[in-house]
This record gives structure tokens, sequence and C-alpha cells, in this order.
């Protein structure tokens, strides 16, 4: 039980250390063209460095806003603008989906017939 205690503490440690190292040495991980570049990018996407980087991050936020409220609001504002734009594209999307509909079984029967 011990080890898994200091196992989650270290890891968490080192999360602050990863993003740095990330952000830092942006030439590891973003030169897609070598082969070692696009696998360690690969690795770090699905590895548990990044997993404990994303629960740091939501748990600072988190407590951030619970120290100032006016900060998750802002949170919630931008993630409320993000969701209306995709919502409304969708809609507009569908909407012009929506009247060519009966124009697609006409050009299906036009090819066949060719």
């Amino acid at each position: 039980m011990i080890d898994a205690i200091v196992w989650l503490f270290s890891n968490i440690a080192a999360s602050f250390y990863n993003v740095f190292y990330a952000l830092t040495h942006p030439q590891l991980w973003l030169n897609w063209s070598d082969g070692q570049s696009l696998m360690r990018f690969v690795y770090y996407g699905a590895s548990k460095e990044l997993l404990f980087v994303v629960m740091v991050a939501f748990l600072l936020v988190t407590a951030v806003g619970l120290w100032r409220r006016s900060i998750l609001w802002g949170f919630v504002r931008v993630f409320e603008g993000i969701n209306n734009g995709i919502g409304r594209l969708a809609a507009w999307v569908g909407l012009l989906m929506a009247p060519s509909a009966p124009y697609l079984p006409v050009t299906c029967r036009g090819s066949e017939r060719s």
C-alpha cells in the first residue's frame, strides 16, 4: 500500500517536470519526419505521464477555481462559447443537408442508366 502511495505522489511530482520538459524541448517530439520523434509523440499520447499531467492540471484549475470563483466562471464562459459555436455549425450543416436529400436518389438513378 505504501508503494502505491509513493508511486502516486512521485508521478504527480514528475508531471510538473514532464510538462515543462515537453514545452522547452519541442524539437524532440514535433519533428514528425523523424521516426523516433513521431513514436515519442505517439507514446506520450497514451502514457501515464500524460494522464498525470492532465490530472494535475484539472486539480490545479479546480483548486484555483474554488479559491477564485471568477476564474472558474471564465472557464465556463469559454467552454460554453466553444460548444455553442460547434452546435451552431452542426445545425447549419444539417439544415444545408436536408434540402439536398431528395436529389440523391435522382442522381444515383441517373448514373445507373448510363
